[in-house]
């Protein structure tokens, strides 16, 4: 059958796709000369296996309208991340609104890199301290900082803004980036913690 709503893909600030759509996230921003801009409130999905078609029913907002300053992918569920929370974002089984998004955590991120998917799980760096998701499917959004309990002290004298999470290349070690965290003479020095999911181990700071 013949479609019309076989729209071009909006400007959005991250891409990544699940279950055969393309996604864009922070959509649909306040217009600028007559045209949506970012950063935006939404997440638009792709027609399945069509990724140059963009219905313009197939997005969903998150709760709020919050802007969305990042995103990040696991199996399951697509997290975003907004000044004041996550929100998470599944699939609905709906064809024409794919996606429907839920806030799941209270406290906001500063950047896409204040967030990365490692085993599976989301993790977070947010305020003065790094949570992670309960477990890796969607009912299990919720936030624990048990496992970063070590690292604490040496995280509050942070700058938050100056934090990046990163993974090895299997996806099983979390790895906190401190930018610029101590100079040395005429250069700066990284710190790194590195947490190992699987055995559930931190590494003396790097």
């Amino acid at each position: 059958p013949c479609t019309y709503d076989n729209d071009a893909p909006p400007k959005g600030l991250y891409v990544g796709s699940m279950d055969s759509y393309l996604l864009l996230a922070s959509t649909d921003g306040d217009p600028k000369n007559g045209t949506s801009s970012t950063p935006g409130a939404f997440l638009a999905a792709s027609k399945k296996n069509n990724p140059e078609a963009f219905s313009p029913f197939a997005r969903a907002r998150t709760p709020n309208s919050e802007l969305i300053c990042g995103m990040h992918i696991s199996q399951y569920v697509a997290y975003l991340l907004t000044d004041n929370g996550l929100a998470v974002a599944s699939l609905t089984g709906n064809p024409i609104s794919p996606f429907t998004i839920r806030q799941e955590w209270g406290f906001g991120f500063l950047h896409h890199y204040n967030g990365v998917v490692v085993n599976d799980q989301f993790f977070g760096f947010a305020g003065q301290n790094l949570y992670r998701t309960l477990g890796a499917g969607k009912d299990q959004a919720g936030a624990t900082d048990d496992f970063a309990i070590r690292v604490r002290p040496d995280l509050r004298s942070v700058e938050p803004a100056r934090v990046f999470l990163g993974s090895d290349i299997q996806r099983t070690q979390l790895v906190a980036f401190y930018s610029c965290a101590e100079k040395r003479s005429t250069y700066w020095v990284t710190k790194a913690w590195v947490y190992n999911t699987q055995t559930n181990v931190w590494s003396p700071p790097q």
